[in-house]
C-alpha cells in the first residue's frame, strides 16, 4: 500500500490545525486578553468562545498526530529499540516493546494531569469573600437591586451577564443579524444608545429599559428570561458606574 498521499494528508491537516492553534492562541492572547470578556468580541465571539475553539483545534490535533504516531509505529518502535541498544529484544518481543515506548509516552502528560487535580487548592478569600467585603460595611443595598460594588464583584458580574447575553441573545441581536437594529450579545452594545435609546441606566436597573424588555412574563418569548436570569443583568447593571 502506497502510504504517501495518507501522509501527506495527515502533514498537511497537522499543518492547518497547528495553525489554527497558534492563530487562537495568539488572539486570546493579545487580541482579547483576559478581561475583555464582558466588553469585546471579535467575529462575533466572545474570548471564553475562542479559548473553547483553542481547546478542541488542540484535542483535534492530538486526535491527528496519535492517527500519525499509528501509521508509523512499526518504524517508530524499531528505531526507538536500536537507539537504546535493545533492538534483539524488541524484535523477539515486540508488543512488550510497543507497550513500553506508549508507556513512555504517556508517562509525562498522565503525570501532569494526576498532579494537577491532586494539587488543585481552594483558594484562601473565594470570589464570594470578596464580593462582600467589597461593598461597605452597614451599607443598605437599594431597593432597585444589589448595591454597586467595584472591583471583583464588578468584574465577576459582568462576566456572569456576557455569558447570559452570548447564549439567549446572541442568535437574534448579535453582530450578524441585530433584530430590531439591537445588538444585545455583549455588554459593552448595552451600553451604547442605540437606535436614538439607552437601554442600560449606568447604575440603575430600575430605570434600565433592557429590564422592561426581558423577563418571564415578556409578550415576546424570546425574551422570556427567569428571574435568575433577570437578576444577573440586575447584578450586572448595579455594577456599572
Amino acid at each position: 500500500m502506497n502510504r504517501a498521499p495518507v501522509n501527506l494528508l495527515i502533514d498537511t491537516v497537522a499543518a492547518a490545525l497547528l495553525t489554527a492553534m497558534v492563530a487562537t492562541g495568539y488572539i486570546l492572547w493579545f487580541a482579547l486578553p483576559p478581561g475583555t470578556n464582558r466588553t469585546h468580541s471579535l467575529w462575533g465571539l466572545l474570548r471564553h468562545q475562542f479559548g473553547a475553539l483553542h481547546f478542541w483545534i488542540s484535542v483535534t490535533l492530538l486526535v491527528v498526530l496519535g492517527i500519525h504516531v499509528a501509521l508509523h509505529w512499526r518504524w517508530l518502535v524499531s528505531g526507538l529499540s536500536r537507539r537504546f541498544g535493545v533492538g534483539p529484544w524488541a524484535e523477539r518481543w515486540p508488543r512488550a516493546a510497543g507497550l513500553g515506548v506508549l508507556a513512555t509516552a504517556a508517562a509525562p502528560l498522565t503525570t501532569i494531569a494526576v498532579a494537577a487535580h491532586l494539587s488543585v487548592q481552594p483558594l484562601e478569600r473565594p470570589l464570594h469573600a470578596l464580593e462582600s467585603e467589597a461593598a461597605p460595611v452597614g451599607a443598605a443595598a437599594p431597593a432597585t437591586g444589589p448595591a454597586p460594588v467595584p472591583g471583583v464583584a464588578a468584574a465577576a458580574a459582568a462576566d456572569r451577564a456576557a455569558a447570559l447575553l452570548a447564549a439567549k441573545c446572541a442568535s437574534c441581536h448579535g453582530s450578524h443579524g441585530a433584530a430590531g437594529g439591537v445588538r444585545a450579545d455583549v455588554p459593552a452594545a448595552l451600553l451604547a444608545e442605540q437606535n436614538g435609546e439607552g437601554w442600560i441606566t449606568i447604575g440603575k436597573p430600575g430605570e434600565s429599559r433592557l429590564l422592561e424588555v426581558v423577563g418571564p412574563t415578556s409578550p415576546t418569548p424570546r425574551h422570556r428570561l427567569t428571574e435568575e436570569e433577570v437578576e444577573i443583568l440586575r447584578a450586572w447593571i448595579s455594577s456599572t458606574g
